[in-house]
């Protein structure tokens, strides 16, 4: 299987709000050598929010940026979405990063 199809999986078991089995075929994509993208990562933390397990998102956003991806409105925009619903502070500090990473608003 190749990126896309994991991708494609990974949205439709976060959607059916089966998160554990979109994290075991996460770690299984990882596993086999493939690099999820931007999308990936925005699809799977929407789902751990969704399921209600901030930390889990919180943590695979940090693996994200730990990878190198610093400029998706995507996997910000999702955080910020997930963080918004009961998680100010940490929804702020999201904000402060996306600034100090050249984003811009338009109020």
């Amino acid at each position: 299987m190749g990126i896309v199809t994991y991708h494609i999986l990974l949205k439709g078991l976060c959607q059916a709000g089966n998160c554990d089995h979109a994290l075991h075929l996460w770690h299984l994509m990882l596993q086999r050598g493939l690099s999820p993208n931007e999308v990936g990562y925005g699809t799977l933390i929407d789902g751990l929010f969704k399921k209600g397990d901030c930390d889990g998102a919180f943590k695979l956003w940090k693996h994200y940026l730990a990878k190198g991806f610093h400029r998706s409105n995507i996997v910000f925009n999702t955080m910020l979405n997930g963080l918004c619903k009961g998680k100010m502070v940490e929804a702020k500090q999201i904000f402060g990063k996306m600034r100090e990473l050249g984003f811009f608003f338009l109020f």
